[in-house]
């Protein structure tokens, strides 16, 4: 099994060589995901600039945390940044199971990735 250490190092190697063909722009901003063992994050994210244009999580204080809703508040967020498109950054993860989802949940909205 390896070491922590060459764990990341592999994961970090893995996220820059996904990121490497990937850059945001305000028409086109990088979809940017982020997964922890309880909880999800999605960003826009405008690199030209270099800020967020739109948040989401499924880290709510006033109800149990539900990926459905955090999409939805995405696609509401974006739909209000007259957003049509976007890059999906799926950074050291595979693209399968949540990862997955979230990009087919928001193509069924309207947003092209």
């Amino acid at each position: 099994m390896k070491n922590i250490r060459m764990r990341n190092k592999t994961r970090e190697r893995r996220a820059a060589r996904a990121r490497s063909r990937i850059r945001g722009t305000a028409q086109c901003p990088r979809l940017t995901i982020f997964k922890s063992n309880r909880y999800l994050y999605l960003q826009l994210i405008d690199d030209q600039k270099g800020h967020t244009i739109a948040s989401a999580s499924t880290r709510t204080p006033e109800r149990k945390p539900s990926v459905a809703d955090a999409i939805n508040r995405l696609a509401h967020a974006v739909s209000d940044a007259a957003v049509k498109a976007a890059v999906l950054d799926r950074g050291y993860y595979k693209y399968h199971g949540i990862i997955k989802t979230v990009a087919d949940t928001l193509r069924k909205k309207g947003v092209a990735i």
